[in-house]
């Protein structure tokens, strides 16, 4: 992200750099009008003083001509009594010297002067080599804000896509799709787009600005007073445009942050939405199992009561399966009386016996078996029920 104080900065930076500019081409421009009205006042002078020391040399010439005769004939004037007049008048030779001398002094002045313009000339025209460069650099700078342009725009073309897909992300929650996992999925697909799109953009302005750079010209071109007052003009028309257009952009990207946070913040509140739920539905589940589980081990505890010819058998084959008991060891229930009765024992007393031989008393194949009830006899076979017996046995045979 581009500071907009900073660029507010060097916009204000270049708007009186600018200001300065003007006043010194200003300046320099009222100069060089100054030193060409010197300068042809200058060429008057110089014309006029050559046709004064033209013609005062011609006069001397005349002069040093007209001399000869007079010196040759000055007795036959006096001696003819003054008959005749001088036809140019006498000059004394001294007043010549001074004229040549002034002359001479006036040419000093003059070369002396011109020395002094070429001077100012040369310093001007360093004056418009420095200003020439400025104009360069002023150039460079637009271009430079030209390039911060179009990568603003590059960037407004980015929260564009954002934007876009934030409005897509929120039609896809409003949809009624709240599986997180569609949504990241979705949001990702989005972002690699986004991110194609980018890199496309970023290429053609690549393209761009190469081809730009090939066709920028690199001759010097000399610019008037209008035609630099005109892009003073257009520049700062163009920096206000940039400025309007930066803070167009930073509004958008402040919406398009805060589109960005809340569509976040509903994200993250669906994800603990869907947290809660799990564990909500794994607790139920639990409860159910251990509900599920109390029923069992109170229906298996109630089977003899319930039904005291059946539960014998059931409740064997339930007790094996749950206990895990040996084949040679068979937990049974016995039926007793009724556990209503005061001082009767508990209707689920669980009984272990040994079958044993009716006459001997011994062990059969250590078979742990409970005596059938007496309305339901052993299939195949009679056993009676066993009594208790004494401590006392016979041996086994």
């Amino acid at each position: 992200m581009i500071d907009i104080v900073k660029v507010e900065e060097q916009a204000a930076q270049l708007e009186r750099d600018l200001i300065l500019k003007e006043r010194k081409t200003l300046d320099v421009l009222k100069e060089l009008e100054t030193t060409k009205n010197i300068i042809e006042e200058l060429k008057l002078k110089l014309q006029k003083e050559a046709m004064e020391i033209n013609a005062a040399l011609n006069n001397n010439n005349v002069d040093f001509v007209a001399e000869i005769p007079e010196k040759g004939n000055h007795e036959t004037v006096h001696q003819n009594g003054n008959a005749g007049l001088d036809l140019c008048p006498f000059e004394a030779p001294g007043f010549i010297l001074l004229e040549l001398k002034q002359a001479k002094l006036n040419l000093a002045r003059t070369t002396t002067d011109l020395a002094d313009i070429r001077a100012t000339v040369d310093s001007y025209n360093k004056k418009i080599e420095k200003e020439r460069v400025s104009l360069e650099r002023t150039r460079q700078r637009l271009s430079s804000n030209t390039s911060k342009i179009l990568s603003l725009e590059d960037e407004l073309n980015k929260t564009r896509q954002k934007l876009e897909v934030m409005k897509d992300t929120e039609e896809v929650v409003k949809d009624g799709s709240d599986d997180p996992l569609n949504i990241m999925r979705e949001l990702q697909k989005l972002k690699n787009e986004g991110s194609n799109k980018a890199s496309e953009a970023l290429g053609w302005t690549e393209i761009k600005a190469l081809s730009n750079s090939e066709t920028k010209c690199e001759d010097v071109i000399t610019l008037t007073f209008e035609e630099y007052s005109s892009l003073i003009s257009k520049a700062r028309e163009a920096e206000q445009s940039c400025k309007n257009r930066v803070v167009d952009a930073m509004v958008r990207v402040d919406e398009a942050n805060v589109s960005k946070t809340e569509i976040l913040k509903k994200g993250e509140a669906a994800i603990e939405e869907v947290k809660i739920s799990k564990k909500a539905l794994e607790e139920v589940l639990s409860r159910v199992e251990e509900a599920n589980r109390d029923k069992v081990s109170i229906y298996i505890s109630r089977l003899p009561t319930m039904c005291p010819r059946l539960g014998h058998r059931v409740s064997r084959t339930i007790r094996r399966s749950a206990t895990g008991c040996p084949v040679g060891q068979a937990t049974v229930y016995q039926e007793l009386p009724d556990a209503r009765q005061p001082g009767a024992p508990r209707p689920c007393h669980r009984v272990h016996r040994t079958t044993r031989h009716p006459a001997t008393g011994c062990p059969l194949d250590h078979a742990t078996v409970s005596p059938d009830p007496p309305d339901t006899p052993w299939p195949g076979h009679h056993v009676p029920r066993p009594t208790r017996r004494s401590s006392a046995r016979p041996p086994c045979a």
